[in-house]
């Protein structure tokens, strides 16, 4: 007779599939768990038709989450969540990404799980500020979120985070014992995001300087710094520049009015979420990629692991990004590409500058960073950490 698989449950408040980062790593993260037994992905309805290929032994359910705003959706989310959950059989463990989905889960556990594992990407009392401005003025709304936040950290058995530096945050600024923390980094498909076999990426022997920032385009992220960068470089240069990515409504009306106040229409294309092939090909046509994280609490405190550096230098391109710890564990200066003055227009300028010049020590550079990726940052690498974290707890 045989055993009865290990039945694990992924939650996600995250629409997959989807143009976005987090949907790319829900992917991975549910490939690799369904080595480990019978999996089922609980996220927000997505978009489908998209180049993600479909995952063997998923069983995917879509809850929506209706509200005219946040605390609504969340609400509503999980109020279906806990309905799907009654349906269900006991799980050995279950996988969530934030306190959204996961404070119910946490606070019945007994009832639904044997383990929990706490996906640490970012945390709301952190990150939602940037969203939404007025909530740094709302110190109610932030406690509830902390203490929120406390009971998901303090009931899960294993915390999953990308990135060494949200590790630490974790450890010291939120009590977390480092035994229960595992960093799993993001990574590349180097089979889809791979250098041009024609090397066509190295703009070398073209007179227009093609940059790209690649990537959901939020506060944090510090696009209006490359946009004046930009600014001052075609004064003595015939560049372009390229964002490609999700954009918030909200966003995207003050991004335009920006670009359009700075007389940069001409040389600025925004042209949306792209497919991953779409997205590629941007990749191969560009001179360098550009990841200008601001210096904030986001970036500098909490921590995070930039799929767009990652899957840059996969790519073979040129990266650019800021001179933040985050990025210092994925790429060296002047090895892998240039490491910038987060925040700093003149330092952006100088390093895109040296693009635009066709700068001969650059090219070098593209091969050992795409080297780097296949040999560190790989969602192969990644999956291998994730299943050996798990099988530490089942």
């Amino acid at each position: 007779m045989s055993a009865k698989p290990v039945r694990l449950a992924s939650v996600s408040f995250d629409a997959y599939p989807n143009h976005k980062g987090a949907a790319t790593h829900i992917h991975h993260v549910a490939q690799a768990l369904t080595e480990l037994g019978a999996l089922d992905l609980v996220t927000l309805p997505g978009t489908h038709g998209l180049d993600l290929p479909p995952i063997v032994g998923v069983r995917h359910t879509e809850i929506p989450a209706r509200g005219r705003h946040l605390i609504e959706r969340v609400r509503w989310f999980r109020e279906s969540l806990g309905h799907w959950f009654g349906q269900q059989e006991l799980y050995e463990v279950i996988h969530f990404r934030s306190i959204f989905e996961g404070y119910p889960i946490a606070k019945r556990r007994k009832a639904l799980t044997h383990q929990i594992v706490f996906e640490v990407n970012g945390l709301p009392s952190v990150e939602l500020k940037y969203h939404y401005p007025k909530v740094a003025e709302d110190e109610p709304l932030i406690a509830k979120l902390r203490a929120q936040e406390h009971v998901c950290l303090s009931e899960a058995d294993l915390v999953i985070t990308p990135s060494q530096v949200t590790a630490d945050y974790l450890t010291h600024d939120r009590g977390v014992p480092a035994s229960k923390i595992r960093v799993v980094p993001n990574g590349a498909d180097t089979q889809v995001f791979a250098p041009s076999p024609c090397d066509q990426g190295s703009g070398l022997d073209r007179h227009r300087t093609h940059f790209l920032y690649a990537g959901t385009v939020a506060p944090w992220q510090g696009v209006d710094t490359i946009l004046m960068a930009i600014k001052r470089l075609r004064v003595d240069f015939d560049v372009r520049l390229t964002i490609a990515g999700p954009l918030h409504k909200r966003f995207n009306r003050s991004l335009k009015a920006f670009i359009h106040r700075q007389g940069l229409g001409e040389v600025v294309d925004l042209v949306g979420p792209v497919s991953k092939k779409e997205l590629v090909v941007l990749h191969h046509q560009s001179d360098a990629v550009l990841a200008p994280l601001k210096r904030n609490d986001r970036n500098s405190s909490q921590g995070c692991c930039p799929l767009k550096i990652i899957e840059g230098m996969a790519c073979g391109c040129l990266v650019i990004a800021s001179d933040l710890p985050v990025v210092r564990i994925l790429m060296e200066n002047e090895q892998h590409g240039l490491l910038v003055l987060p925040d700093e227009v003149k330092a952006w300028v100088e390093a895109m500058k040296r693009v635009a010049s066709k700068d001969p020590t650059l090219k070098p550079m593209r091969h050992r960073a795409h080297q780097h990726v296949v040999q560190n940052w790989t969602w192969q690498h990644a999956s291998v950490r994730l299943q050996h974290a798990y099988q530490a707890i089942l």
